[in-house]
Parts: structure tokens; C-alpha cells; sequence
């Protein structure tokens, strides 16, 4: 693959990262890096696709150690990724120099060294499947998951990576949290609803911050390492929506009630799924969170 040409690293025409994260996301990354990463435990990031946010996060620990808030050597991100391209990320790309390059397929992991390359000395990469790699053991201060798009990734991921974290000193960022698609971030955050703290719905973005406020390890070592998501029961979907919906503010809402369909359809319900979207308003059908499911479900064959 020759990127001898390419000008790293890459960047949208809104000045973001080139990427399936916001502008909102990515400055909330930097600004965390910068003045609230205290470096008295990992930085995690597992599903780093093209950098769009480990980018953010290296720069901010760049202010943070110019600044004297933090020292060097707690400047480290552990970023994980299989690096694999799948046909979804192929819009991500169009009219960039790679759109000729990745194919379905391809391993990308020379593009993400390459994107990143200015802040390598800050990265420690893992290039492996998240549904078997395991954690160091060591504490876990910040845990960013964009990577929860399977059930065996999400089990591996809660048993292996969850315990590290603690009261008091970790922080959860589920980046895709308001989007239709991983619904069972919703159910496993109500099951967790003991242990964790909402802490801040990031603007203009998907992601959700959790702080930790009990100890998880009991919660991941009773959790089913072999959970499989589409045998959630009607009476579950609808316990863990209705406390999303209770302590998420409404402008959150839309995303959240896409996804309660999405879960239905999961879940082999058709019934249910299709008498919840035409029961929900025009205005909830209209939004995008509601217009990308539903062309998400026609093209699997689900018409509503």
C-alpha cells in the first residue's frame, strides 16, 4: 500500500478528523486529555478506527504535560483495534486520497500508524480482536469504547477491561451511545446503573460519560461470558429504556427511542418494533436518528 503521497493526518472539510466521530467529540477528548486526565491510571481507547479521537487525546496530553498538569511519563494511550476495513467505513473516505487504496477486506493498520504518526511516541497499539484480547491488569483511569458492535466483543470487553477500573478514578466514555445500532450499551449501562454515575451527555455527539462509583467486579464476574443479546426478553428492552429515558435529558431521546425499535428487530419481534414506530411522532420519525435506522433495517431486508 503506497501513502507516500497521502498528507497525514487526514482531516474532514469541517477541520475535524477524518473519522466516524464529531467535532464535539473529539474537542470533549482533547479538553479531557488536557485538564482532567490525572495520569494515576491507564488511558484506554479500544476501537480507534482512523485516529479521529486518539488524535484529540494525544494532543490534549500535550498541553497537559506543557501546562505541568501532567508528567510525561503518564502520557500514554493503549489503543486497540483490529483494523480491519468493512464496507461500512467505505462512505468515511469517499472523495479522500483512500478511497482508491482500502478495499473491503484490507487490513488498514499502516494507514492508522501513518495518521497518527506525530504522536506515535504517545501511543502503545495492540492490533488484535477485542472479543478475545485481554487487559494488563493495571488501573484503568479513562476507558473509551467505540467498539461494542458485537456480542462477543462486549462480553470480552466487560470481563476483561471493566474490572480494571475504580471508584473514584475512572471514568466510562461510550462513544456510539446515541446511536440506534448497539442497543445493548443501553441494557448493560441500566445493569450497571448501581456501580455508575452519569456524568455528561457530550453535545453534538453520541458519546456518554460514566463516571465509576462502585466496584465492578462483581458485576463482571456474574456477568455470562457467553451472553447472547437476542435472547433479551420484551420485559428487559423496556426496563433499561424506561431508566435511560428517566435519567437522560430529552434532547438525547431521539437516538434512544430508534434504538428500542432496533432492539425489538434484534430480538426477532417484528410485531413490536414496527407497532413502536408507528406509533412514535412525526417529528421522532423525521430525525435522523430514526431516518438511519430505518434505512439500516430496509437494507436488511426489515421494511417498515
Amino acid at each position: 500500500m503506497d501513502l507516500s503521497n497521502i498528507e497525514f493526518p487526514l482531516r474532514r472539510p469541517d477541520g475535524g478528523y477524518l473519522g466516524m466521530t464529531t467535532l464535539g467529540e473529539q474537542d470533549w477528548c482533547r479538553d479531557y486529555a488536557a485538564s482532567r486526565f490525572k495520569g494515576n491510571g491507564a488511558l484506554v481507547e479500544l476501537g480507534s478506527f482512523m485516529g479521529s479521537l486518539t488524535i484529540p487525546l494525544a494532543e490534549g496530553l500535550k498541553e497537559a504535560i506543557q501546562s505541568g498538569h501532567l508528567d510525561k511519563a503518564a502520557a500514554r494511550i493503549h489503543v486497540y483495534d483490529l483494523f480491519y476495513w468493512h464496507r461500512s467505513m467505505i462512505p468515511v473516505v469517499e472523495d479522500t486520497p483512500l478511497s482508491s487504496i482500502l478495499n473491503e477486506g484490507d487490513w488498514f493498520f499502516d494507514v492508522y500508524k501513518a495518521n497518527t504518526a506525530h504522536v506515535e511516541d504517545m501511543l502503545e497499539i495492540t492490533w488484535g480482536d477485542l472479543g478475545k484480547e485481554q487487559w494488563n491488569g493495571d488501573e484503568i483511569e479513562f476507558l473509551l469504547l467505540d467498539c461494542l458492535k458485537y456480542d462477543e466483543i462486549t462480553n470480552n470487553v466487560i470481563q476483561s477491561f471493566f474490572p480494571a477500573t475504580r471508584p473514584g478514578l475512572s471514568s466510562i466514555a461510550h462513544q456510539d451511545y446515541f446511536h440506534f445500532y448497539e442497543w445493548w450499551t443501553h441494557l448493560i449501562t441500566f445493569e450497571q446503573r448501581g456501580f455508575l454515575e452519569i456524568a455528561e451527555a457530550v453535545p453534538d455527539s453520541g458519546m456518554l460519560i460514566l463516571d465509576v462509583k462502585k466496584d465492578l467486579s462483581k458485576y463482571c464476574a456474574d456477568y455470562d461470558p457467553q451472553r447472547d443479546f437476542s435472547k433479551t426478553t420484551p420485559e428487559q428492552i423496556e426496563a433499561a429504556y424506561a431508566w435511560n429515558f428517566s435519567v437522560i435529558q430529552e434532547a438525547f431521546h431521539q437516538p434512544l427511542k430508534a434504538a428500542r425499535i432496533w432492539a425489538y428487530v434484534w430480538t426477532g419481534n417484528p410485531e413490536k418494533a414496527r407497532q413502536l414506530y408507528n406509533e412514535a411522532s412525526p417529528e421522532d420519525q423525521l430525525s435522523p436518528a430514526f431516518q438511519d435506522m430505518k434505512l439500516y433495517c430496509d437494507t436488511e431486508g426489515f421494511p417498515f
